[in-house]
């Protein structure tokens, strides 16, 4: 199930959760596999560049979980990521690597979205299939907004201020 909400600049209360029908899910699924598919061959096209690493960020031996999320805040060079089975969201300085801050209170911990026009961060729990909403700032929470079990992966249109959340609440046949 594809659950979309719109978050509009003026405040988190004026976000909204709209459920789509059958018919409008399948026209999604259809465009993102032909979007997908297009996008593969642009990149086999490309010539790949090497990687470098960067910069490495030590955890303590406490922090257990796939890393498959983050967000990043480059005016307050910060990053943002999910460890899924430590039910937090780690908060870590981009220059010196070390974790800055730890927001706990989250089940399960997956997709991570940071606003940096309101100041916010979007948190999926797929544990308690919501979203919830901190102050990017004082990291405290500012709502919860109900989905269904599993919320999991975020996306987000900066044009229309639109955010999607999937959830995963049934296995789809194939």
């Amino acid at each position: 199930m594809l659950v979309v909400a719109r978050a509009r600049k003026s405040s988190d209360a004026n976000l909204r959760v709209i459920l789509s029908s059958g018919e409008k899910m399948k026209r999604t699924i259809e465009i993102l596999l032909v979007t997908c598919g297009l996008l593969a061959v642009k990149t086999q096209s490309q010539e790949a560049a090497p990687l470098k690493l960067a910069q490495t960020y030590k955890l303590s031996a406490d922090v257990k979980g796939n890393f498959d999320h983050f967000a990043i805040d480059l005016a307050g060079n910060r990053l943002f990521a999910t460890p899924e089975a430590y039910k937090a969201v780690l908060v870590f300085d981009l220059k010196s690597g070390n974790m800055i801050h730890k927001i706990s209170g989250i089940e399960k911990p997956h997709a991570i979205l940071f606003r940096e026009d309101l100041k916010r961060l979007y948190v999926t729990d797929g544990e308690a299939g919501d979203v919830k909403i901190f102050d990017s700032d004082s990291y405290k929470l500012v709502s919860i907004v109900k989905l269904l079990e599993d919320a999991d992966s975020i996306g987000y249109d900066f044009f229309t201020l639109t955010m999607a959340v999937v959830t995963f609440t049934r296995p789809i046949p194939c």
